[in-house]
């Protein structure tokens, strides 16, 4: 169990009992990894600077399974046996089809008419979402009440995270899985065929080259260049396989935020710090009661109205 929001009344309680599971049997003084979001499980900590830390700074988002302060891992699964993973999925995919409506409804007066780069782009955004929905709706394998296509896909990267599998773990496992299952099944292939699909929901990244010694990146002026211009060196280190020295995977911020309010849960939560109940007792339980948030709004009014607007703290 995991307790992120800080606002909780339950979260000193489960801060409490969470430092108290971790240190059982354990002698007066030892050290062990800290979870909160700065030490992230690398550094060792007291008890009490622990406490301090997951007060103040929180714990690391996605650290479920306490397996590095002696947890089962089963324990992370064991009450969702009877669930039906596809119900979120298909409730996700709900809200980005009334975004996508929204957007086509706003510009079709432009596009009506007209066979131009961004009506093409429209038109294959809108094609690669029907086919996520036929995935939802698409069973595992015959039969199959508990998956479909696109929730098993889910879960199954979901578990690559927190236990730390390979690519080659998981091709795999899909291999495994595909002979294990009935015939006709969904199963992709391949890790790589498996992520191309989870791709479509919006979370792709850029790959970025960059020099060996970090000195730039093959980006903007440098795009076309061949060498780096402070070691002199060439770009590639097989220039007939056009293979790099290092990449640089970047994820866009602007789509991840946007994506944030597709989403009706996530939407509501990004706009909590403006629509929670208001403050009496003065005490700081979020960034927004902050004298510095105050001062932020009273110079920026304009953004400080509208509670969809994002800071970057």
């Amino acid at each position: 169990m995991q307790i992120i929001d800080r606002t909780q009344p339950l979260y000193e309680k489960w801060i409490i009992d969470f430092t108290k599971f971790a240190f059982t049997n354990l002698e007066e003084g030892k050290l062990i990894q800290c979870p909160c979001k700065k030490c992230n499980n690398n550094l060792f900590q007291s008890k009490r600077i622990i406490y301090e830390h997951l007060i103040t700074i929180g714990i690391k988002r996605y650290y479920v399974i306490w397996d590095l302060h002696k947890e089962v891992a089963k324990e992370y699964y064991e009450d969702d046996d009877n669930k039906n993973y596809s119900d979120g999925i298909q409730s996700m995919l709900h809200d980005i089809e009334s975004a996508i409506n929204v957007e086509d409804t706003k510009e079709s007066q432009e596009t009506r008419y007209t066979t131009s780069s961004k009506y093409n782009t429209k038109n294959e955004k809108t094609f690669k979402f029907y086919k996520l929905l036929e995935d939802v709706e698409q069973e595992l394998y015959p039969g199959c009440r508990n998956f479909s296509k696109l929730s098993f896909i889910v879960q199954l990267l979901n578990i690559k995270c927190p236990f730390g599998l390979s690519v080659k773990a998981i091709d795999v496992i899909l291999t495994l899985l595909t002979k294990a299952f009935p015939q006709g099944n969904k199963v992709p292939e391949s890790y790589f065929e498996a992520w191309k699909i989870i791709r479509e929901l919006g979370h792709d990244y850029t790959k970025i080259y960059v020099w060996m010694n970090d000195c730039i990146l093959y980006q903007g002026d440098y795009l076309k260049s061949t060498s780096c211009p402070t070691c002199k060196l060439p770009q590639y280190k097989d220039p007939h396989k056009k293979l790099p020295h290092k990449v640089m995977c970047y994820f866009p911020l602007a789509p991840r935020l946007q994506q944030m309010y597709v989403t009706s849960n996530t939407a509501k939560e990004m706009r909590w710090h403006k629509d929670r109940p208001f403050n009496e007792d003065g005490k700081m339980r979020h960034p927004a009661d902050s004298i510095a948030w105050k001062n932020f709004d009273s110079q920026y009014p304009y953004f400080a109205a509208d509670s969809r607007n994002v800071r970057l703290i």
